[in-house]
């Protein structure tokens, strides 16, 4: 009988991390006291969630709460700041407690929301 023919290839395999895992907020929910009329908050406030996948990039983004836009969120490092060029104003909203929805998104099938509440003290006109 003959001998068939043989020939070594080099082969490389790449394994890529599925993304599988939904991301997981830091803390249940976050808080945080800011002054009527400031520009930002005192210390930052910022939501943070992780992800055991090793690919995946977390994004977040305000989904409630925040109707008069009042509030903007990087969606990369989760910071939350006020849009108000001449400070927090919240003449508009008839209450003193704002509180969000954010949702973390990893790009996959992992989709998670906190809230996130934000009290204002309101600075009291006096007229005399």
């Amino acid at each position: 009988m003959g001998r068939g023919l043989a020939t070594v290839v080099p082969l490389t395999i790449t394994l890529s991390d599925a993304n599988d895992n939904a991301p997981v907020f830091l803390h249940e929910s976050y808080s945080a006291t800011i002054d009527e009329g400031a520009f930002k908050f005192d210390t930052p406030l910022r939501v943070q969630a992780v992800d055991a996948d090793a690919t995946s990039v977390v994004q977040y983004s305000i989904i409630a709460g925040n109707s008069l836009n009042i509030f903007a969120i990087d969606g990369r490092s989760g910071e939350i700041s006020v849009t108000q060029r001449n400070g927090l104003d919240v003449s508009a909203l008839r209450t003193d407690t704002i509180i969000l929805t954010v949702q973390a998104n990893d790009g996959g099938n992992g989709v998670v929301t906190t809230t996130v509440k934000i009290t204002v003290k309101v600075i009291k006109e006096i007229f005399v």
